[in-house]
């Protein structure tokens, strides 16, 4: 039965059955499962393009930073850089990143201190992070919300929960908060026809290839017939039997003892080898799989026609939309992991990707840097202060400017610092189809509402608003007076 029928018959069957490979015609061939064999492929397909991602993201070098900004030293960093006694700092990134190219999820343990000695999982918190290892294959089972994850290595089986363990992976728009996604899984139809050509021209220099097309001979008996294709082969075989042919036997008419046609008929299949136009097809798969991955032909080293400009441009944008976009979502979904397993790291993990600038940018930005750097002096000659003039830069309004030495009492939070149960404070997903239950008033987590509010009538929540509006006020006032205090130099 072919496999449209099977189908058929399936489709309509009362009974629902699962659709299995053989319904969709994979066979095996020469003890080989073309189905298994050519989807588990994928990353042997994608490897020029996820390379070239892995080589400039273990180059780029992470660090530490405070909620102001400023780099400071951390366990974490340490682990970074000496995750565990197989891989170097580079190797381990290298392998983050090859791990979310190519897996939907990977896994990574974390290892802890106690005294000088270093254990898998366990209480983590931000002083005693170890070290990391990747989970390689594990068993996950999701219960009643809580994950574990086992694995089975040549010492025994262990087992971990999801608090000693990182998750990382790509978005699935059908399982946002619990699926995961991979450019590879997005190239995957293409690579597996990339293989497809590849098993094809394997076959056509082999022994195994499609024929060409048939001799058709006539012949009253099959000794005559196994005469001439004995015959045949010797002018017409090549090395290897390249390029062989298919021998049918036709037979005389036994009323008349004549032959139907002539004894030897050439029949080439409707679409020979050198017709496939494979290279096209080629191309095109290529173009695919290099847009699931944004790593241009030029990066990959197979640019036709690339120029100096050309490829400067390409680098460009792939360092600024491919690389740089990687390395935000790795490092800032690797600290909220352990902002979530610690209860707050304290500190976030970043990283500085270089951005190559084309030689026009560059010109731009080195005379807008002089012209900006002429005008900072010329303000700073006047009495005005520096943290003004900067401010002033950023808003465009004149009435930033200050004269006289100005503290700076304001610091910048950096919102992507968990400085204490932050994250575990935060909104959680599976919890949104959940109706509270508490039917009382809702009490206010706003510390400042219950200390600052003028009379008990007034809505806690409208003091925080209250006490922006004071505290604009009186930065207006104290900046008026140092302007009459203080005369601005001519």
């Amino acid at each position: 039965m072919n496999p449209l029928a099977k189908l058929f018959n399936r489709l309509t069957n009362k009974t629902p059955k699962m659709i299995t490979r053989d319904d969709l015609g994979w066979v095996n061939i020469s003890g080989n499962d073309t189905y298994g064999e050519f989807i588990a492929n994928d990353y042997e397909n994608a490897y020029p393009s996820v390379t070239k991602i892995t080589n400039k993201f273990m180059k780029i070098r992470p660090y530490a930073v405070d909620s102001t900004g400023e780099k400071v030293e951390a366990p974490v960093l340490d682990a970074l850089y000496h995750p565990n006694r197989k891989n170097s700092s580079v190797e381990f990134r290298e392998a983050i990143v090859l791990m979310y190219l190519v897996h939907p999820q990977s896994h990574i343990l974390l290892w802890r201190k106690e005294g000088n000695v270093i254990l898998p999982g366990g209480r983590i918190t931000s002083k005693n992070i170890g070290g990391f290892t990747f989970l390689q294959n594990p068993t996950t089972v999701n219960v009643n919300g809580k994950i574990t994850y086992t694995i089975t290595t040549p010492k025994g089986t262990s087992q971990y929960s999801e608090d000693e363990v990182i998750t990382l992976g790509g978005l699935d728009p059908y399982a946002i908060n619990t699926g995961g996604y991979s450019p590879t899984r997005a190239a995957r139809k293409w690579t597996t026809i990339d293989d497809y050509i590849a098993q094809y021209q394997k076959g056509f220099f082999k022994n195994g290839a499609v024929p060409t097309g048939e001799f058709v001979i006539t012949a009253q008996t099959a000794k005559d017939f196994n005469d001439v294709v004995d015959k045949l082969q010797e002018r017409h075989r090549g090395a290897g039997k390249n390029g062989n042919v298919t021998y049918t036997h036709r037979p005389v008419d036994p009323n008349t003892n004549k032959p139907l046609d002539a004894q030897i008929e050439w029949i080439p299949f409707a679409t020979p080898n050198r017709e496939l136009s494979l290279n096209d097809l080629f191309t095109q798969a290529n173009k695919k799989i290099d847009s699931a991955f944004g790593v241009p032909a030029s990066i990959r080293g197979v640019g036709e026609n690339n120029n100096y400009a050309t490829a400067r441009t390409d680098q460009q944008n792939f360092m600024e939309n491919v690389v740089e976009p990687i390395t935000l979502k790795i490092w800032t979904q690797f600290t909220h992991e352990l902002n979530r397993i610690t209860g707050g790291l304290g500190v976030q993990i970043t990283a500085d990707v270089p951005i190559p600038a084309l030689a026009d940018e560059e010109k731009v930005q080195e005379e807008t840097g002089a012209i900006r750097d002429a005008r900072f002096i010329i303000l700073l000659d006047k009495g005005y202060t520096p943290e003004s003039i900067e401010i002033y830069f950023k808003s465009h309004d004149i009435n930033d400017l200050i004269v006289g030495i100005v503290s700076n009492d304001v610091v910048e939070d950096n919102p992507d610092i968990d400085e204490g149960d932050e994250v575990q404070d935060s909104p959680e997903p599976d919890n949104a189809g959940l109706k509270p239950t508490n039917k009382g008033t809702a009490k206010s987590t706003n510390p400042k509402a219950s200390s600052h509010s003028p009379e008990p009538a007034v809505d806690a929540e409208l003091v925080p608003y209250e006490l922006d509006i004071e505290n604009a006020l009186n930065a207006q006032i104290n900046r008026q007076a140092s302007r009459v205090s203080v005369s601005p130099v001519p």
